[in-house]
């Protein structure tokens, strides 16, 4: 709960208890306390801002305020007959009872607080609209425009003493309906997102701190969206790299480029995804339910052979990635308006994605020998790794759930590679969800892990990695036991 709420409560419950003092003593503490309650709810109206889990509380607070006109006209009466004695009675037990309830409701759906980044620089945002010339848009109903991307990028950056850092969503209006529909969730459940606040400045200045920085790439999960792992992005950002999280189009929930346009997951892609995601639930069951690592090689195996839909969209979104990073080395080289112009050390570039972003990770490895680095976060290993050798360092990151999916193919490699299974998670706590929306966790959607404590692991992982194969530190969390018992990792050099 937010300070200004909390005050607020205190205060309707200290007036609801005001009617048990003494007569003589009630009329000035009741209007006292009211005045300071109208005052508070007015304060955090223009500061804190509205939200319908407060709505009880507001409603409350309007009826406070006129019992506090009835108390000023009031006559003293010596005795109150026992009605009034009953109605004042049950009054008091509504009022708790709706000061109790708005508690909950905003315990349930709190504004987080998101977690400063642990970097010693402060981070900025910028966004790109790209349209790549080459490529004709495969994925829409309409195929007659040529493939568009959104790009969002955090930096190290010095943002001058006036800056104040953004919002957590952008248009969080706009996208979250369309998020709560994706989850099965009701939209209402999402409508306080909008009065997070992230802890990235807008348009902010590059840090002149370094000459240059390492450049991380992500994908995000089928049907996710471009910033659901920002508290990834900041806190990599604040270690020093430039991150660009990809907004595929059409896959994504909602992309929302800067100039208002607004590109909708593809419902066709949508009722073809699920109609495929049937044809495999059985063999998942299958996977999940044995324990022999011979025949749970082989439900995988078959997965891979008939996923022809995922395998058609990683490629798309690695001629994604490839676009983009052509574009980053042309801002780089030649666009000197740019904030990132000459920032961007595309010497040190790496990869990592979470689901399917994660199997994009791998394959553009294979594919681009400009990525020196990559990491997949509990995505299942479609595309060519079960045939080609990856030479660069790999991370693989699972889910408690998903822990082993992919070992049948990595065993046969030969490059530095670390397998890390987070206990107590699910497929969804590689994101920001368990984190700004708590009740994922008690509905059963994420796992039993702390999602902040979840989020420490992941980014302390991915900057060891990060570090050690961009910047060359040498790190010992990769070579030793895990401090977190969380953890269980193999590796090898």
């Amino acid at each position: 709960m937010r300070i200004l709420e909390i005050m607020l409560l205190s205060l309707l419950l200290a007036t609801t208890l005001g009617f048990l003092w003494p007569k003589h003593k009630r009329h000035a503490i009741i209007l006292g306390l009211i005045g300071l309650a109208v005052l508070v709810l007015l304060a955090h109206l223009v500061w804190e801002g509205y939200r319908w889990q407060m709505l009880l509380g507001y409603g409350l607070t309007a009826v406070m305020f006129g019992l506090g006109f009835l108390e000023l006209q009031r006559q003293p009466q010596q005795n109150a007959s026992g009605f009034k004695k009953i109605v004042k009675v049950l009054s008091m037990l509504i009022s708790i009872a709706c000061i109790a309830a708005t508690s909950l409701l905003c315990l349930i759906f709190p504004v987080p607080i998101l977690p400063n980044p642990t970097g010693t620089y402060l981070v900025g945002c910028t966004t790109l609209h790209l349209t790549d010339a080459t490529r004709p848009e495969t994925l829409a109903e309409d195929s007659s425009h040529q493939r568009e991307l959104l790009v969002k990028i955090w930096y190290p950056a010095s943002p001058n003493a006036q800056a104040k850092a953004g919002v957590y969503r952008e248009h969080a209006e706009m996208i979250d309906p369309y998020t709560a529909e994706s989850l099965g969730l009701p939209r209402f459940f999402f409508d306080h997102l909008a009065l997070v606040q992230s802890h990235s400045y807008p348009g902010a200045s590059v840090s002149e701190k370094e000459a240059a920085y390492p450049v991380l790439i992500f994908s995000c999960g089928y049907g996710s969206l471009v910033d659901e792992q920002t508290l990834y992005m900041e806190e990599l950002a604040s270690h020093g790299y430039i991150v660009a999280s990809l907004g595929h189009s059409y896959e994504c929930v909602a992309v929302v480029y800067p100039n208002g346009k607004v590109i909708l997951q593809s419902k066709s892609l949508e009722k073809e995804f699920q109609t495929a995601a049937q044809k495999s639930t059985p063999l998942w069951e299958k996977y999940f339910q044995s324990t022999d690592p011979v025949f749970k090689e082989g439900i995988a195996r078959q997965m891979l052979q008939q996923e022809v839909l995922l395998d058609r969209l990683l490629r798309i979104r690695v001629a994604d990635v490839k676009f983009v990073v052509d574009e980053l080395d042309k801002i780089n080289k030649g666009s000197p308006h740019h904030l990132l112009t000459g920032k961007l050390d595309l010497t040190r570039l790496g990869i990592f994605g979470h689901s399917l972003g994660g199997a994009v990770a791998g394959q553009i490895s294979l594919a681009d020998q400009r990525f020196r680095a990559a990491a997949n976060l509990d995505g299942f290993q479609f595309g060519d790794m079960i045939h080609e050798q990856l030479r660069q360092p790999f991370m693989m990151m699972y889910s408690e759930l998903f822990r082993n999916a992919n070992d049948f193919v990595l065993q046969r490699m030969n490059n530095p590679r670390y397998v890390i299974t987070i206990h107590g998670s699910m497929h969804i706590n590689y994101s920001d969800n368990p984190c700004i929306l708590p009740i994922i966790r008690r509905l059963g959607i994420a796992g039993s892990i702390d999602p902040y404590r979840m989020n420490r692991i992941t980014t302390h992982y991915l900057l060891a990695f990060f570090d050690q194969y961009l910047k060359g530190i040498q790190q010992p969390l990769l070579a030793g036991e895990s401090p977190y018992p969380e953890v269980t990792i193999t590796y090898q050099q």
